[in-house]
C-alpha cells in the first residue's frame, strides 16, 4: 500500500549495484544476487524520502537530489552527507541530475533557481546557470554532439558546455516554444523527442522538419512524463493518461491504459 512512486535508477559502473530512487520512500540498492536494502530518512542519513534523480560521477560517488533537502553524497564508508556548497545551490528542491561525460562535471536542475554545475572532485559550484532561462528545470538530457537539452517551465533551451553558449533550439515555431516541457530524449537516429504539457514535439534534425503530435494523433494524453526510445526504434512516451507507442517510419500510435 505505498503509495511512493519510483523517480530514476542508476547501476554502478561496474554493473555490480543498482540504485533506485523513489519520491516518498528513499532509496532502494539492489545488489547483483537481487538482495534489496531500502535507505531512508528513518534508518539512515539520508535526509529527505522524495529523491527526484540520481547520478554517480567517476569516483563511484553517488549523488542524489532530493526535493526539500537539496543535493546529497553517498559513498559507502562516509554515508550519506549533505553537499558542502549547498548555500550556492540556493534552494533546497533539486530536482533532476546528469553528468558530462568529457569535463566529469555534474549538472543539477533546480525547482527555483535554474541549473547548477558542480565539480565533482572538489564538491564544488563551479557555475549557476540563471540568466535568460526559466529557474524551474523539469529535465537535463546530452545529446550525441555533446549538447545539453533542458526542458523548463518555460520551454525548451540548450547549452553548450564549450562556450558556455545558452540558446533555443534551432527549430520552426510550433506554437509550444513555451510549453511547459517536462521529457526531452533523442533517437539513435539523431532525432530529438520533446515532451511538454501540450503534446509532443519531433525534431528530425538531419531535415530540419519539426512535428507536433497530439491526442488528435494518437498520444494517450497531451500532458507528457517521459520518453524512451526501444531497441526496435519505436518511441515510447508515458502521459498523465497512460503509455503510447509510435513507430517514427509509419507514425503508428499504439496506446496502452493502466
Amino acid at each position: 500500500g505505498d503509495s511512493s512512486s519510483l523517480t530514476s535508477a542508476y547501476r554502478d559502473h561496474d554493473g555490480g549495484r543498482t540504485w533506485v530512487g523513489s519520491d516518498g520512500s528513499g532509496i532502494f540498492c539492489i545488489d547483483r544476487d537481487g538482495r534489496t536494502v531500502n535507505y531512508n530518512s528513518t534508518n539512515s542519513g539520508l535526509p529527505d524520502d522524495s529523491v527526484m534523480s540520481l547520478a554517480v560521477d567517476k569516483r563511484g560517488t553517488l549523488w542524489i537530489a532530493t526535493f526539500l533537502d537539496g543535493l546529497v553524497t553517498y559513498r559507502g564508508n562516509a554515508g550519506f552527507r549533505p553537499f558542502k556548497e549547498a548555500l550556492k545551490v540556493g534552494t533546497e528542491r533539486t530536482f533532476c541530475l546528469n553528468s558530462d561525460s568529457e569535463e566529469g562535471l555534474l549538472y543539477v536542475g533546480t525547482h527555483g533557481n535554474g541549473i547548477i554545475i558542480v565539480d565533482p572532485a572538489t564538491e564544488k559550484v563551479v557555475r549557476t546557470i540563471t540568466e535568460g532561462i526559466n529557474h524551474w528545470i523539469n529535465s537535463l538530457t546530452f545529446d550525441s554532439a555533446g549538447t545539453l537539452w533542458i526542458a523548463t517551465f518555460d520551454g525548451h533551451w540548450c547549452y553548450n558546455p564549450e562556450t558556455g553558449q545558452l540558446f533555443r533550439a534551432n527549430i520552426e515555431d510550433t506554437g509550444l516554444m513555451s510549453a511547459r516541457t517536462y521529457s526531452i530524449a533523442e533517437s539513435k537516429d539523431g532525432t530529438m523527442w520533446i515532451g511538454t504539457g501540450e503534446g509532443l514535439i519531433r525534431l528530425d534534425r538531419n531535415i530540419g522538419k519539426t512535428t507536433v503530435y497530439t491526442e488528435k494523433d494518437g498520444l494517450s494524453s497531451n500532458v507528457i512524463s517521459g520518453i524512451l526510445e526501444g531497441d526496435d526504434g519505436s518511441i515510447w512516451v508515458s502521459t498523465t493518461y497512460g503509455l503510447t507507442s509510435i513507430n517514427p517510419q509509419t507514425n503508428r500510435f499504439s496506446r496502452y491504459y493502466e
